[in-house]
């Protein structure tokens, strides 16, 4: 099932709206992320993996999974995208309603394997800029408990 959820790249001063287009498919388990996306976000599968789990999602991970980050052209950099990831692989799995996915903007630093979100020190503007586009709400920390010691 393909799953969309939205984040945004903050580049200097600018924010950038980025599709998470998340697909489960039945075949051989594998977690392919595509759309030009650096080391740290190719990284985000063990952390999803933990904070699923400890959040007690008992998401399937036998799948096909492909995450695309789309636009392909803008590269995308460090675990921000971490939270919209998970959101679409919930969604996709038919724990979280996909449809409302594309209203909502999920801006997040990274989702920690203890079920924690810490905070991302970009989010106001990555909201003000962002938001404009998507015209809808934003979700810091959908089902995760907040950390304030970061």
């Amino acid at each position: 099932m393909l799953a969309t959820s939205l984040t945004a790249a903050v580049l200097g001063v600018d924010a950038h709206l980025v599709r998470v287009e998340t697909d489960t498919a039945a075949g051989f388990p594998k977690f392919t992320m595509v759309g030009l996306p650096d080391s740290a976000v190719k990284e985000s599968e063990g952390r999803i993996r933990a904070a699923l789990r400890n959040c007690g999602y008992g998401f399937k991970w036998d799948w096909r999974i492909t995450v695309n980050l789309a636009p392909a052209s803008l590269r995308k950099v460090g675990s921000s995208y971490d939270l919209a990831t998970a959101v679409g692989l919930l969604a996709a799995d038919g724990a979280v309603p996909a449809p409302r996915l594309s209203r909502l903007l999920f801006v997040a630093i990274y989702v920690c394997s203890n079920k924690y979100v810490l905070k991302n020190k970009y989010v106001f503007r990555a909201v003000l800029i962002a938001s404009t586009i998507v015209g809808s709400y934003m979700i810091y920390d959908l089902c995760f408990e907040w950390s304030n010691d970061k």
